[in-house]
């Protein structure tokens, strides 16, 4: 069996942990394609707009794990001017807000301090809720894929900490690597707390982002559907067995010749 990934989300120095074998695209291993009829982005910062620093995260709550609780909490220790606002699904249930509230309480977090939303009614409105947010903070080990591609479609960064072979946690970085936001992925929890903090006290860069960013990633690999399905179909003709396959009738299923230079 093979799987597609790149060197962002499975580095080839990384511990082996799947049983395929890896097949490397020279960038994202992922494309993504906005929706239709999506609103513009809105240029003022959350922070002008309602006295505070806000986290965000429209991850799936299922991911929002021990471990992220940690983390977040010691980033909002660190800004104490912040709030957090959490956004999915399974926050429509009384009974799950309150038990995520219990979950900070117990790292010394006010429940004052989290903005808890359930589902919303149409995808417009769930994206017009970016506007709420100043940076956006990624979800481990599991992180996010489709909500961190909307973050950045709407003008939001994205703070992901990056996970040693662990393929789920390393999206993030590959999908940050893509929009040329390297910088804000971390090795470490103390670095993904230096990093959020860092960037939702500079105004400037923030504005910028949200000014840019939209554009910057539809000029990117990750919204370049056709050169994406190029590189796949190379691809898959090298790997085919038979005459189909690069280096003729006698290449194996696999084929472990190295990769021509723009797989390499």
């Amino acid at each position: 069996y093979t799987s597609f990934s790149d060197e962002q989300a499975d580095p080839p120095d990384a511990p082996g942990l799947t049983t395929e074998k890896l097949v490397y695209l020279p960038e994202c291993f992922l494309c993504y394609t906005p929706p239709e009829n999506v609103p513009g982005t809105v240029l003022r910062p959350a922070q002008e707009s309602y006295g505070c620093i806000t986290f965000g995260c429209f991850n799936n709550l299922a991911k929002v794990s021990t471990l992220t609780v940690r983390v977040w909490s010691r980033l909002l220790h660190e800004v104490p001017e912040a709030r957090l606002f959490l956004k999915s699904k399974a926050l429509s249930c009384s009974a799950v807000q309150e038990k995520f509230r219990r979950a900070f309480a117990a790292h010394g977090i006010e429940g004052a301090r989290l903005d808890l939303s359930g589902l919303q009614p149409h995808t417009g409105s769930h994206l017009q809720m970016y506007s709420l947010v100043d940076v956006a903070l990624d979800t481990a080990p599991y992180a996010g894929t489709t909500t961190t591609c909307e973050a950045l479609f709407m003008g939001i960064p994205v703070v992901s900490l990056r996970g040693r072979g662990i393929h789920s946690q390393n999206v993030g970085a590959s999908l940050l690597t893509a929009v040329q936001l390297g910088d804000l992925v971390a090795n470490t929890e103390e670095e993904f707390v230096q990093k959020a903090s860092a960037l939702a006290r500079n105004g400037t860069r923030l504005a910028a982002l949200r000014a840019g960013l939209r554009t910057r990633m539809l000029r990117s690999v990750l919204c370049d559907g056709p050169r994406h399905v190029a590189r796949l179909e190379r691809l898959y003709a090298r790997l085919l067995p038979g005459p189909a396959a690069v280096g003729g009738e006698d290449s194996p299923p696999g084929c472990e010749e190295a990769a021509p230079p723009e797989f390499q």
